[in-house]
């Protein structure tokens, strides 16, 4: 589909495919920091289909929070424009990002905006809730006992050294052999999280080379 073509109407209002994928940029900008690469494109159909449906919420909650008397103050959206400028990756800005995600920095205050009210809403709504007893949550584990099923998983540590298209046969061989020491370090008793936070060029890195659990089909074969 094109960026104009309408994927679904709420309420009279259209989201289109353009709209669905700002989202899904956004979200994927900041997978990039958790998710290594070859794992992080799996990760796209999934937050395609999430992002589609948190617009469809987003328009009926926002359409009720602005019907009601809550609001947003000046402070709070600047904190959260300051928590959405912390989750950019360390070699990127917000002037970097925003023509990425396809969004000028007025859209992007509106969108925290809103989210900041359904926030408030969601608050407003649930505060008299009370939650739910031992008894209650070993009811409901019972009744959905299947949706708490996992299926095997493994979890697993990797170090990268990404070759570039600058790299020659000589730079290639020395990061092989570079990597080659990690290994002989590693065996010999050295700290695998620590050299990964030093050495690695994945995302991973961050996390000390973890690429957290996984199941069977969910990684490239490498």
């Amino acid at each position: 589909p094109t960026a104009e073509d309408v994927i679904v109407t709420v309420e009279g209002k259209d989201i289109t495919h353009g709209e669905i994928m700002q989202a899904v940029q956004m979200t994927m900008m900041q997978l990039s920091r958790q998710v290594p690469p070859q794992q992080l494109s799996q990760l796209y159909p999934r937050v395609y289909k999430e992002m589609s449906e948190m617009l469809v919420a987003n328009i009926l909650l926002t359409q009720a929070a602005e019907k009601s008397s809550l609001a947003v103050s000046d402070e709070e959206l600047a904190e959260s424009v300051a928590q959405f400028e912390a989750r950019i990756p360390e070699d990127k800005t917000m002037q970097d990002i925003l023509p990425e995600i396809g969004m000028e920095i007025d859209e992007l205050k509106e969108n925290l905006r809103k989210q900041l009210l359904i926030g408030k809403l969601v608050e407003e709504k649930t505060a008299d809730i009370e939650e739910a007893t031992l008894i209650e949550a070993g009811a409901f584990y019972e009744e959905n006992i299947a949706s708490f099923k996992t299926p095997e998983s493994v979890a697993a540590s990797h170090i990268l050294m990404a070759f570039t298209p600058e790299d020659t046969d000589e730079t290639k061989a020395k990061k092989k052999e570079d990597l080659a020491e990690l290994r002989e370090n590693i065996l010999a008793g050295g700290s695998f999280e620590e050299l990964a936070t030093e050495h690695s060029d994945c995302p991973s890195s961050q996390q000390g080379g973890s690429l957290g659990t996984f199941g069977r089909g969910q990684m490239v074969p490498e």
